[in-house]
């Protein structure tokens, strides 16, 4: 298809395909860069000599605002005729070249090919073509493209001769991350995690053009996105959701719900504060204001924490170790254990699960970290530690039975008042 997409960036604007209509064969507007929308526009399907005289008028009726860019595109084909002069007089008014009729024409039949202009009226003839911003193809299988740093091309102003144009920047307009469904997920990837965004317009974002990364490592969206993990998909894995993966637009809220799964950590940068990246082509990447991160960890109720395979997760009576460099959130309630020793490790019990239970006859905490909320983030669920044994149950030297010990380690308790 052919056309044109207006979009604001760091870099200026690109127009290029898709965001407006590609039913007509011509188009021309008026592109206001400081709201970022079109101010006015004029198109048809068929150029007839009472269609130019009309496109004639209309730029006309703008041609003395200087805070405007003009955009004329021509899609596939138009009928060819010698124009009624208006209209290519008032063209190159605004900067263009003769170059709309130089593309191969049938006399007879039609015009093919595309044609863009972005320019500025009372620029004079070929100024546009001068400065990079005319371009022409007899190709009618290949769009046209430009991207056009605004504040060096243009001079735009507002009304004041003498008052340089500044950009004003919208939040509404804004691809924004509001909210994420979790905050951690496992390392192997495999976790189902729901994004809202919103300042995305309904029908723009689609598996094609948007993207998810979390700490660098793509979250997909799609199905043909997901990863293996120790030779075997992701979505054959127990316990792993493949279903509903996509994008959605919820018309109550005006928010975009982007459903994706997380593959495996590639073991790159920081794992507990990753950074969480949606961006959406070409508009760039949404703002972030609350600072969202991701966190790379093994879930207690993942099989892949314990080898991939059901038989090693933890039944009742077991011992567990959790090892220098593991990071192990506790994500539902495990059965009785006889011995945690937490040794160098972090256990951390989840904030988004509800109310947990944890029940062992031992607790050791030797050089790592049991955390149940903290000073900073309180738990906001009920969190309940149980010893269990009896009379007769074996004591550990120094510590005794039924103990939650501490040695040069960190227990981090806090909950809500």
């Amino acid at each position: 298809t052919s056309g044109f997409v207006a979009t604001q960036s760091e870099a200026g604007c690109r127009f290029r395909d898709d965001l407006w209509s590609t039913a007509y064969r011509i188009f021309i507007g008026f592109y206001n860069a400081k709201t970022r929308s079109l101010e006015d526009y004029y198109d048809k399907n068929h150029l007839t000599v009472e269609n130019a005289d009309g496109a004639a008028d209309f730029i006309e009726s703008y041609e003395a605002r200087d805070d405007l860019i003009l955009v004329v595109f021509t899609t596939y084909r138009y009928e060819y005729l010698e124009w009624e002069p208006r209209l290519p007089a008032a063209l190159k008014r605004c900067g263009a070249t003769s170059a709309l009729h130089k593309l191969t024409a049938d006399r007879t039949t039609s015009i093919n090919g595309h044609y863009i202009l972005v320019s500025q009226c009372g620029k004079g003839v070929a100024w546009a073509s001068q400065h990079g911003l005319e371009a022409s193809a007899t190709d009618t299988n290949t769009a046209l493209e430009m991207e056009v740093d605004i504040d060096s091309k243009f001079e735009l102003y507002n009304g004041d001769a003498h008052a340089r144009f500044n950009f004003t920047y919208a939040p509404e307009l804004t691809p924004t991350l509001q909210s994420v469904s979790r905050l951690n997920g496992t390392t192997a990837g495999g976790t189902t995690l729901r994004l809202n965004v919103t300042g995305i317009r309904k029908g723009l974002a689609t598996v094609e053009n948007t993207t998810v990364t979390l700490g660098g490592v793509p979250c997909a969206i799609q199905l043909s996105d997901v990863a293996t993990y120790r030779d075997q998909h992701l979505c054959d894995w127990d316990g792993v959701n493949c279903d509903n993966l996509g994008i959605a637009f919820h018309n109550e809220t005006n928010t975009t719900m982007i459903t994706c799964l997380t593959n495996a950590w590639d073991y790159s940068g920081d794992a507990r504060e990753a950074e969480i990246l949606v961006s959406l082509w070409p508009w760039g990447h949404a703002r972030n204001p609350n600072q969202i991160t991701w966190a790379y960890v093994d879930l207690w109720s993942s099989l892949t924490t314990w080898g991939g395979v059901l038989e090693n997760k933890p039944l009742e009576g077991d011992s567990v170790v959790i090892t220098q460099g593991q990071y192990i959130v506790l994500d539902e309630s495990p059965p009785a254990l006889h011995l945690l020793l937490v040794y160098g490790g972090v256990l951390e019990f989840s904030r988004d699960v509800g109310d947990l239970a944890l029940n062992a006859s031992y607790i050791f905490v030797f050089g790592g970290k049991l955390v149940v909320g903290t000073e900073q983030e309180p738990f906001p669920n009920k969190a309940t530690i149980t010893l269990t044994g009896d009379r007769d149950s074996y004591e550990l030297p120094v510590y005794g039975a039924k103990c939650l010990a501490v040695r040069d380690a960190i227990l981090d308790l806090h909950g809500l008042p």
